[in-house]
């Protein structure tokens, strides 16, 4: 993981690439086994394999492997722009497509969002083991797990701020294959109206089947007005305003919409870093640490 300063303001994007079916997969193989489902070698060897594959062909250029979670793997890469993010985007993207090929039996759904740090998100370290990464927390982190669940095959799941940032990166960015299925509410994710749904092909060049339907009700729309809409629906949602990317900690200082949310965040972080209070948190001061992040407010600037 790149040198971490708790208090330099800085943005990582995540990656979730989750096997499709495989619960109803490792099922059936525990039927057929014979033995009251006990042996677990007969899709075991799958999950591992995709595992080690998928890692060999995406952790690389500056993306690290971040977790196994289940039949899911995580991936993070920390970011200074928004055509760092197209190019990690792209990996992804035919990192999945080479994965889900005909002749696979396990392929998988996509998912990729941002979070910013140190305001509304934090980085769990352990100095002990060589400052490796823990964990990340907080409210980003949340909708990330809350968008990932709408993947499928064919469409790769994009949170609205990332989705903003890559379309706006740059003439490559708007010649992918982009989609909008309205907004929706999203468990413990409060937001009046919902969050915008927004996807992103996981083929470059492939025609699905969910293309042609949306060809057949008309529901195609422009990456130009995707970026329209997403501008619109930041602009008028205070919460999601905190998009402040990409700034030093000076920058943070002198704005004076996230002045007061980028000192309260680093009065946090002093006093979670104190006597090494990471290194001996116990589960339940982790719990609180999240408790404290989730309860730090926006506040608004008086003009607004």
């Amino acid at each position: 993981m790149p040198e971490y300063n708790p208090k330099e303001p800085q943005v990582y994007i995540f990656f979730s690439a989750d096997l499709i079916g495989s619960t109803q997969k490792k099922q059936f193989a525990q039927r057929q086994d014979g033995r009251n489902g006990l042996c677990i070698s007969s899709w075991v060897s799958n999950v591992v394999e995709f595992y080690s594959s998928f890692e060999e062909a995406f952790a690389k250029d500056g993306v690290e492997l971040w977790k196994y979670n289940g039949d899911e793997i995580l991936f993070y890469a920390r970011i200074s722009n928004w055509d760092e993010a197209l190019n990690h985007v792209k990996r992804f993207r035919d990192a999945i497509e080479k994965n889900n090929s005909p002749e696979n039996k396990y392929p998988v759904k996509g998912a990729v969002w941002t979070a910013g740090f140190p305001i509304r998100n934090f980085i769990l370290r352990k100095p002990a083991i060589n400052n490796d990464c823990i964990d990340f927390i907080g409210s980003d982190i949340d909708l990330g797990f809350r968008v990932a669940a709408l993947a499928n095959r064919d469409r790769i799941a994009v949170s609205p701020e990332l989705a903003l940032g890559l379309i706006g990166a740059s003439r490559e960015s708007r010649e992918m294959k982009w989609h909008f299925y309205g907004r929706k509410n999203l468990k413990g994710i409060v937001e009046e109206g919902g969050v915008p749904v927004v996807f992103l092909s996981s083929t470059k060049d492939k025609i699905s089947l969910q293309d042609k339907e949306e060809e057949v009700l008309g529901e195609r729309m422009t990456p130009a007005v995707l970026e329209e809409f997403l501008e619109l629906y930041f602009e008028q949602s205070p919460k999601w305003r905190i998009r402040e990317f990409f700034s030093s900690s000076e920058e943070m200082k002198r704005n004076s919409y996230y002045a007061d949310a980028y000192e309260e965040a680093c009065s946090v972080i002093d006093k979670i870093c104190q006597d090494d209070a990471i290194e001996e948190s116990s589960t339940a001061d982790t719990a609180n640490l999240a408790t404290i992040l989730n309860e730090i407010e926006i506040k608004k600037d008086s003009k607004d």
